[in-house]
């Protein structure tokens, strides 16, 4: 079973799961049936309880057995359940995670992660946003993990109804509130290439794509329709104009951004779906993402009646411990983009980039 991938602390666990029972205490003393703070930390608990976990080891490494003795809450039978797992995944010791270079080489293997790091950490490699804004992934200190929690599970399902100025969604700026820390997005539509690419393609990923450089190269992948009724020399030669057309348009959203394109052309009934993966967000329609188009007199109108459903890798269904349906899924979605990939791809240098989100 695919599971996301969450690097922390055995401490962080024990001080979250002290917590947690102090506000599972509260809740159940409560008149209040729902207490935010309580929810928030039963979502998390979802999360941890299904994630695949991996111990960053400490200077001074627990003693787990003394650590049982500490409270009730080390007691707590999920802790008990998530401490067993130290003997079983691997453990990130100050070699694994000493340096700048160390940590690239973990993202790039886990590119879903999320961090969870401490001062000892950040002392190694820098403050949790450095990190963040480096690398494209998810970074926080065990201190905040309540105003990380909400975003990180934060979904939308939205409804897109064409000839409609003030619609839920209007504009691809809407998406700048689900801006999740990413490197690298898969995009599997077969006629998104086709549109022109001010009208939506641009805009959409100048709401998703980070604000700031990264340290590594933010790649891109589309997977579009073969036009079968053309042959194959034809195609290439329309591939590479669109390539060498697409590219600079893509470089002006971000002038310094290192960028690496990729295009795999394949049979439509092959890929009829229509998917944006980035590493923490799943964007899917139910129509193509030309929503947008521009009118003669200059106004943006919507062309399209849809649904867009916009969830986060991290979205955990409620009161479903060790399942994580979205982050499965787009596991599922992302090996078969790879093996149909694999089959038709345009063998051409320039379009023969990698995309550390494919497995």
């Amino acid at each position: 079973m695919k599971k996301l991938p969450i690097f922390c602390s055995i401490k962080f666990l024990v001080e979250f799961y002290k917590e947690f029972d102090t506000l599972k205490m509260n809740q159940a003393l409560s008149s209040s049936s729902n207490d935010g703070k309580f929810m928030l930390a039963l979502q998390f608990h979802y999360l941890l309880s299904s994630a695949e976990l991996f111990f960053i080891q400490p200077d001074e490494p627990y003693n787990i057995q003394e650590l049982q003795k500490e409270g009730t809450s080390c007691y707590h039978y999920h802790l008990k359940n998530l401490l067993k797992k130290e003997t079983q995944n691997p453990t990130f010791d100050n070699e694994s995670l000493k340096d700048k270079t160390t940590f690239k080489q973990v993202v790039e293997k886990y590119p879903h992660a999320i961090f969870i790091i401490d001062e000892t950490t950040e002392s190694k490699l820098g403050t949790y946003k450095t990190l963040q804004n480096s690398f494209g992934v998810i970074c926080f200190k065990h201190s905040i993990w309540k105003d990380k929690v909400e975003f990180l599970l934060n979904w939308a399902l939205f409804s897109v109804v064409a000839k409609q100025d003030n619609g839920k969604f209007n504009s691809w700026k809407t998406l700048e509130s689900f801006r999740h820390p990413c490197n690298s997005i898969v995009i599997a539509e077969n006629y998104i290439l086709n549109d022109k690419v001010e009208n939506n393609l641009l805009p959409l990923l100048n709401s998703l794509l980070p604000i700031e450089k990264l340290e590594i190269p933010f790649q891109i992948t589309f997977i579009v329709k073969w036009d079968s009724e053309e042959k194959e020399e034809k195609n290439q030669t329309n591939l590479q104009a669109i390539f060498n057309d697409l590219e600079p348009k893509i470089k002006t959203l971000r002038p310094d951004f290192d960028f690496e394109l990729q295009i795999f052309c394949v049979n439509k009934e092959l890929n009829h779906d229509r998917n944006i993966i980035t590493n923490y967000l799943w964007l899917h329609s139910g129509h193509s993402f030309s929503y947008f188009e521009k009118q003669e007199s200059g106004k943006i109108k919507t062309n399209k009646n849809t649904n867009l459903m916009v969830f986060p890798l991290s979205y955990q269904q409620k009161n479903k411990i060790n399942h994580n349906s979205i982050f499965e899924a787009v596991q599922t979605l992302l090996a078969q983009a790879k093996e149909i990939s694999a089959k038709h791809k345009i063998k051409q240098e320039t379009l023969n980039a990698k995309n550390r989100l494919l497995p």
